[in-house]
């Protein structure tokens, strides 16, 4: 991941743009979510929740129960998208079940503060 340095984040975005980019990573499958938008900007929700899936059971995709995929894959459409489309993270096209990154400030504070604070093991929750 490149770093980006939360000084570099436009000074009009305020404490209310903050506490959205806190709520999108404070679940930890949004944070799967978010580092796989990273790398991947621009995929299909399937591929998504492949990838998300592969790193919560750390194991490669032939070896997660399909099931367990298809939990993913529905919680990423029903709550974990949305949630980053509200945040201004993505672009969702349900038509075609596509994910994109977007380039805004938002988005690049929420890679600010991914990047910039230290990373609490995967089953801590928060609020």
């Amino acid at each position: 991941m490149t770093a980006h340095d939360p000084a570099d984040v436009s000074p009009s975005l305020g404490p209310e743009s903050l506490t959205r980019a806190f709520a999108v990573l404070a679940d930890t499958r949004r944070r799967a979510a978010v580092r796989y938008l990273h790398r991947y900007p621009s995929l299909s929700l399937p591929t998504l929740a492949d990838g998300v899936a592969e790193r919560e059971a750390n194991a490669p995709l032939r070896d997660i129960d399909p099931d367990e995929v298809r939990e993913v894959y529905l919680s990423l459409y029903h709550t974990h998208v949305p949630a980053l489309e509200d945040a201004s993270v993505v672009t969702y096209d349900q038509e075609c079940d596509w994910v994109t990154r977007r380039d805004t400030c938002q988005c690049e504070l929420v890679y600010a503060v991914f990047e910039s604070a230290p990373s609490p093991p995967d089953d801590v929750r928060f609020g």
